[in-house]
């Protein structure tokens, strides 16, 4: 039962992650407002530094706020791995980007709760040291 619960969730999730590995998942291409479709109505999105986006509508106006200016980019949005159980996903990634004139790079994993087929939650959740060796 467990084992047909978890392929469920994955067949839900796998397409979207395809979307967030094109170059350009926040833009506001036809390819882009793909995954909009899969948002709840009132998802709850949690940015790695603590901003909160609340509801679908709020989401799109971010999206339409960070890519104005046209300077501001992603270069590309990597999903290194990911793991499904039931209906929680997580996934590494990797976010590259020009953002008010400046190149940036950051390291993250997010927590995505999904109620039925659609995300009701979003949670990221930055790497922000450099990697060493202990010893």
């Amino acid at each position: 039962m467990a084992d047909q619960r978890r392929q469920k969730v994955t067949d839900k999730v796998q397409p979207h992650i395809g979307d967030m590995r094109s170059p350009s998942p926040r833009s506001l291409s036809a390819k882009a407002q793909r995954p909009y479709g899969v948002l709840s109505e009132d998802i709850l999105w949690t940015e790695y530094f603590g901003a909160q986006y609340q509801g679908k509508a709020e989401i799109e106006k971010w999206f339409c706020q960070w890519n104005n200016p046209v300077e501001n980019k992603v270069k590309s949005w990597t999903v290194d791995k990911y793991y499904v159980d039931n209906e929680t996903t997580l996934f590494t990634w990797t976010f590259r980007c020009f953002y008010e004139g400046k190149e940036g790079i950051l390291d993250g994993i997010s927590l995505v709760k999904f109620s039925g087929n659609k995300i009701c939650e979003i949670q990221e959740f930055e790497k922000n040291m450099k990697n060493f060796g202990h010893f």
